[in-house]
């Protein structure tokens, strides 16, 4: 335990903290900065299923599970220790490639996921997993050339209607409606790394 009352983990040379006071804000996640802004870390007097403590924090992150969990609520400390993995078994995340297994668990078992259309897994870049940035609107991409040649470079790899000018402006005009952009960042290089979806 540090000096400041807090509980850590190293992995990979960074080390994870978790606060150990029920009146310490929740756990940074390395891989999803903005969990509590995007409000899938929230305020909540609930208990949490894994530990049964009432800490102030929920996550609404679903845990894939093959128990029998009645409407489970996690803490994200126990997300960010394993405590909800170890406990239920299952996973968070399902990760694209093969990468170191430590880094590859910091991903797949202690970081809350978020709302996706389909399922799909958390996209790696330099061998490391890309860091989660949010969920872009059209004009946000316009405004940031390099994560808007990503994510009309990755659609050009899936679909063959980029070349329609007209359809790909109103397909990004209309991201956070039917259909969604999700950009990630590489922790090495800073590439931004894209993902879409629809419903």
């Amino acid at each position: 335990m540090g000096v400041d009352g807090t509980a850590g983990r190293e992995v990979c040379g960074r080390e994870f903290r978790h606060a150990m006071s029920t009146s310490d804000l929740p756990p940074e996640f390395f891989y999803y900065p903005d969990a509590v802004a995007e409000g899938r870390v929230q305020r909540s007097e609930a208990a949490c299923t894994a530990c049964g403590r009432r800490r102030g924090w929920i996550s609404e992150a679903i845990l894939y599970t093959a128990s029998q969990l009645n409407d489970p609520v996690v803490c994200p400390w126990c997300i960010a220790d394993g405590t909800a993995v170890s406990r239920f078994g299952g996973t968070f995340n399902e990760i694209d490639d093969p990468i170191e297994p430590d880094v590859a668990t910091e991903v797949i078992e202690r970081t809350p996921n978020f709302e996706t259309w389909q399922d799909w897994s958390w996209p790696t870049h330099c061998g490391q997993p890309a860091i989660y940035r949010g969920q872009p609107t059209g004009s946000e991409l316009r405004a940031d050339p390099a994560v808007l040649a990503a994510f009309v470079d990755l659609l050009a790899e899936e679909v063959d209607w980029t070349q329609d000018h007209a359809f790909l402006a109103q397909f990004i005009d209309g991201l956070g409606s039917g259909q969604t952009a999700y950009r990630f960042e590489c922790p090495v290089c800073a590439q931004p790394v894209m993902r879409w979806d629809c419903d």
